[in-house]
């Protein structure tokens, strides 16, 4: 029952917490329209492992990381430039007919792995919350546990992704390039990581680390 528990919780927080527009659900959305499902899911499976390790770094090294401040701030630092590099060159990128096949080559479980490691406020995003639920008692930190509580935040995240990627797919993929072409998700992906560069560094500028 503990063990259910523990599952259930990351499931739920990492499931809400999932919801809220952000690149990866936007990538998601723009795989499955543009090339279909199974790509969508390949590349949310990619995205979710990364999830998988930061999320049990962050949990199992949480006392470390809080005690150590100037891991917390480069952390969060580093977000800023990242997000911005990442949001002009969505933002001035242009479709191309020979992109879908290029992108093809690579594989969307590589592209989903390299955009989840380039998101690297998933760690004190965990590290926060398991810090919490540890203190109330929640989490147990037993190495069984936190395995289950962090299987249940990779399954709530996949999930969300595979509900994204299924409505996706099921209201644009035949009408792809009158409602949803690639060059207006690309703006929207580049606005949201320009979006998510400010909001960090007026969080950083209001709020301190």
């Amino acid at each position: 029952m503990i063990g259910f528990s523990h599952f259930l919780l990351g499931f739920i927080v990492s499931f809400i917490g999932s919801i809220p527009p952000a690149s990866i659900n936007l990538l998601v959305v723009k795989i499955a329209s543009t090339k279909g499902i199974r790509k969508a899911i390949a590349f949310s499976a990619g995205a979710v492992s990364v999830e998988f390790v930061y999320s049990f770094v962050a949990i199992l090294f949480s006392k470390y990381l809080m005690e150590n401040e100037s891991i917390n701030q480069f952390i969060q630092l580093i977000a800023i430039p990242v997000f911005l590099i990442l949001g002009c060159i969505s933002i001035f990128k242009r479709s191309k007919k020979g992109e879908a096949a290029e992108l093809k080559k690579g594989g969307e479980f590589l592209n989903g792995l390299i955009m989840g490691l380039i998101n690297p406020l998933q760690i004190p995003f965990w590290m926060g919350y398991s810090s919490y639920f540890i203190s109330i008692g929640w989490l147990k930190e037993d190495l069984s546990l936190i395995l289950i509580f962090v299987t249940g935040i990779v399954l709530g995240t996949f999930v969300l992704l595979l509900i994204f990627a299924y409505y996706s797919k099921k209201w644009f993929y035949s009408n792809t390039n009158s409602v949803w072409n690639g060059n207006l998700i690309n703006k929207i992906i580049g606005w949201v990581f320009i979006a998510l560069a400010v909001v960090q560094s007026g969080k950083i500028l209001l709020f301190g680390f």
